[in-house]
């Protein structure tokens, strides 16, 4: 049970008469002794209000220890509804005060303050079993809601108490801060002169700012006449201050632009601030190109428009070099005898020339229609999605790659691909180029040329064993494997002694074998025993074996050596797969209990938005609206992937248990055929139904049985587009029951249905557009049928739809496990 971390408020009188009509009238209309709300304090339960009626042994403000074995006190620690009919009949409660005082029925929920915390329960006593109190269970829930409604106001008014309070220290301190701004603002009055003087200074240092700016300025009132400009405009445009002032802006833009002149001023007026191009004309008759940025100001008490102009002739010759500039790029671009195109960051082809369409076998157009992956081939494809996203994501600057390509025959061909990320400063987005060379016919040769060496490639290169030979105390040869034993290359080995590549503790052993030799020409043993000197300083565990061989005309050894790590390793396979199995339970049970924590508040923050989406306690506007919404669709969908991943973790720890019942196969289909019925609807679908009559009932978890059902459904209606057809169908297979859920969606191809029933596994790709979820249903639906002892399939056909279907034991109890 929860501990008290925060003082709770006391309950209003009013509130608590309130109660007192409601367990009163509870025990009336269900007719039983004993209706109570019952308040808990961190060690003791208080009978916080009573029924008045006949027989009750209850007197409010009575108290109880907990952990007694109370009714309420197990209500209070499961937070849920507790139904006992007969308590005399269960064991459970033996040692229940409340027996004592002959009351074996009981019906009870908790009741809760907003912030989660217990208060207490309310519940409904009798002397014996009451079928009366149990239909009324729904009334007494809606009991249970208007008493947390109402501990909900007691703490707002709470709230609202100590605001109050707040308020009268603000307004104390407001009235000691105008005390103090009345003695600030006679100084300031005094201030007031000095800053007098100085403002006609600064107005001075203003017009010296403002006629010495390097834009033209303009000031004009709402009908179009200039009241002010500084110098440099008046140079700009050849005219005197004198003469501009006597104008409209109207009479310095070309005709073309002057008709524009009252728009601005409207927008300008509307909004306060428009940037805008024009074309000026100068007194002498020329002109200009002109960037204007205008805003709305207050000009000595009345509205006004002031305008920067800027002169920016530079920018547009700019613009028209880089627009010959492209041009240039896209002649090189489409003339280029290199293939060559240019991606959007996500990959979409957005323009390629003849060279690479004719080198891929496509036309332009259909070429056009393909992903930046879609040509390569398909073992080649994730590495270059891979290099294609470092280069997205600034991780590179540039990549270049040889792979397969598959052209539109299915051919495939070799290419070189260099690509670039290009960034474009006119809308500040990012592109990629890349440039493909065909090289089929030199990769040609190279396959080539590696058969023609297998062909001569010695038994020594292809064994398994790696072989030196020594001389002189130094490697002359060695074979490939010997290099990969010991992490380096056939050049890094050769030339060097042989001890560089022994661990120091073998050295003994190898010396006083090679004295032995020399002495008194013993042999090495047949087979020995060491450890080699890997580059990275690790060792490897090593078989070798030795013999006197002549290499190129003089005596030396030849060695035979066998990598036994794997062999080391798996003598300790059962004790390290011991170890991750316990390594994957805790990490289960982790996530788990984190998922748990997770969830209790974010059922808080739905509550709270569900409160204020009902507007019980005030209108709420459209904005608001909209924000509420927002709330309560992203919580659900957050809470949603927090329970799948709780009860995905329960089933990996093994603590996902079944709580097998009867269950109406017909019940289940027809729940889940009416929940689903708005999405149903508005997709114009048909969801039918075709049910064997020889089962009617199975032995099985109901919800977790619902759940895999609704799971297949609802994933059929994502993929099953407007007016099709979804159909369940159950059959008896022997001792099993076998439904399938079969739809006319978009199907799943062969790659795709790989992904199905694996965790945070979606589809993608034009089958699954638009379509979200957390990556878990169809894994939970296998956890479930398995755990009932079943097992689940698919078969689909693109563009003619899908079946999913499972099969759990007809009657759980009795199907060995």
């Amino acid at each position: 049970m929860r501990i008290y971390h925060t003082k709770k408020p006391g309950i209003p009188d009013k509130i608590v008469a309130k109660w007192q009509r409601i367990v009163d009238q509870m025990a009336r209309v269900i007719g039983v002794p004993a209706g109570l709300i019952m308040k808990v304090d961190p060690s003791q339960i208080e009978v916080f209000l009573s029924s008045v009626t006949e027989d009750n042994p209850y007197e409010k403000g009575e108290r109880a220890d907990l952990n007694t074995g109370l009714y309420c006190e197990t209500v209070m620690k499961q937070r849920r509804q507790l139904l006992v009919t007969d308590a005399l009949k269960d064991t459970e409660w033996d040692h229940n005060p409340d027996i004592e005082l002959g009351m074996i029925y009981y019906l009870g929920f908790p009741l809760e303050w907003p912030d989660g915390e217990i208060f207490g329960t309310i519940c409904v006593l009798d002397v014996k079993d009451n079928p009366k109190a149990t239909s009324y269970a729904e009334l007494i829930f809606e009991f249970k809601e208007a008493v947390e409604t109402d501990l909900c106001v007691v703490l707002q008014l709470a709230e609202r108490e100590q605001l109050i309070e707040r308020l009268q220290d603000q307004s104390e301190h407001l009235q000691q801060m105008v005390t103090e701004r009345t003695a600030e603002l006679q100084q300031a009055n005094e201030d007031l002169k000095i800053a007098y003087e100085e403002l006609k200074r600064s107005e001075t240092k203003f017009r010296t700012l403002f006629d010495s700016a390097s834009d033209g300025i303009g000031i004009y009132d709402m009908n179009g006449q200039f009241i002010e400009v500084n110098q440099t405009a008046c140079e700009l445009l050849g005219y005197n201050r004198a003469e501009i002032l006597q104008m409209s802006p109207m009479e310095v833009d070309i005709p073309e632009y002057a008709t524009k002149i009252p728009a601005l001023i409207q927008e300008v007026s509307q909004n306060g601030h428009k940037i805008s191009e024009t074309i000026v004309s100068c007194k002498d008759g020329s002109t200009f190109p002109a960037e204007l940025n205008s805003c709305l100001i207050d000009y000595e008490g009345i509205p006004a428009i002031l305008s920067s102009l800027r002169d920016i002739t530079r920018r547009k010759d700019a613009e028209v070099a880089l627009q010959e500039s492209e041009e240039k790029f896209r002649s090189m671009f489409q003339h280029s005898a290199a293939g060559m195109a240019v991606f959007s960051s996500d990959g979409n082809i957005l323009q390629v020339n003849s060279a690479l369409w004719q080198f891929l076998g496509y036309s332009e157009d259909e070429l056009l229609q393909l992903n930046a992956f879609d040509p390569i081939h398909p073992d080649d494809r994730e590495d270059v999605r891979s290099f294609f996203e470092e280069l997205v994501l600034g991780k590179r600057q540039f990549f270049h790659f040889e792979k397969r390509f598959v052209r539109k025959d299915g051919s495939i061909v070799w290419g070189h691909a260099s690509a670039v990320l290009l960034h474009s400063s006119r809308n500040n987005s990012f592109c990629v180029m890349a440039l493909v060379q065909d090289i089929t016919e030199r990769k040609k040769a190279e396959v080539d040329l590696k058969e023609s060496e297998k062909k001569y490639s010695t038994i020594v290169e292809k064994g398994n064993d790696g072989i030196v030979i020594v001389q002189d105390g130094l490697i002359k040869y060695a074979n490939s494997k010997a290099a990969e034993i010991t992490g380096r290359t056939k050049e890094e080995i050769i030339g060097k002694s042989s001890l560089e590549f022994v661990a120091e503790e073998s050295w003994e052993w190898i010396l006083e074998r090679e004295n032995e030799r020399l002495k008194y020409g013993r042999r090495f043993p047949d087979k020995f025993e060491l450890y080699g000197l890997c580059k990275d300083g690790s060792k490897v565990p090593i078989e070798s074996s030795s013999s006197h061989i002549e290499y190129e005309g003089r005596p030396a050894i030849m060695s035979i050596a066998r990598d036994m790590t794997e062999r080391k390793i798996n003598e300790k396979i059962l004790i390290e797969k011991t170890k991750a199995e316990a390594s994957n339970r805790a990490k289960s049970e982790f996530i788990a209990t984190m998922s748990h924590e997770m969830r209790t508040p974010l059922t808080v923050i739905i509550g709270y938005a569900d409160l204020l989406e009902m507007q019980n306690f005030g209108t709420l506007n459209k904005e608001q609206e909209r924000y509420v919404e927002h709330i309560l669709e992203s919580g659900k969908h957050l809470l949603s992937l927090i329970n799948d991943t709780l009860d995905l973790s329960k089933v990996e720890a093994s603590k996902m248990e079944l709580y097998i019942e009867d269950v109406s196969v017909t019940d289940v289909i027809d729940d889940v055929r009416t929940t689903l019925m708005p999405l149903t609807s508005s997709k114009n679908i048909d969801l039918l139904a075709n049910i064997n009559p020889d089962i009617v009932t199975i032995k099985a978890d109901k919800m977790k049985f619902k759940q895999i059902l609704y799971n297949f459904v609802s994933n059929a209606l994502k993929f099953t587009p407007e007016k099709g057809t979804i159909t369940i169908e159950t059959r008896p297979m022997n001792d099993m029951v076998q439904i399938d859920v079969i739809d006319t969606g978009i199907g799943i191809s062969e790659e795709n249905m790989k992904k199905l029933f694996q965790p945070f596994q979606q589809l993608n790709n034009h089958e699954t557009r638009e379509q979200m979820g957390t990556g878990l249903g169809l894994t939970l639906v296998k956890k479930f049928v398995e755990l009932h002892g079943g097992e689940v399939w698919v078969e689909s056909e693109i563009g003619k739809g899908s079946t999913f279907g499972f099969s759990i034991p007809i009657d759980l109890e009795s199907k060995p496990s």
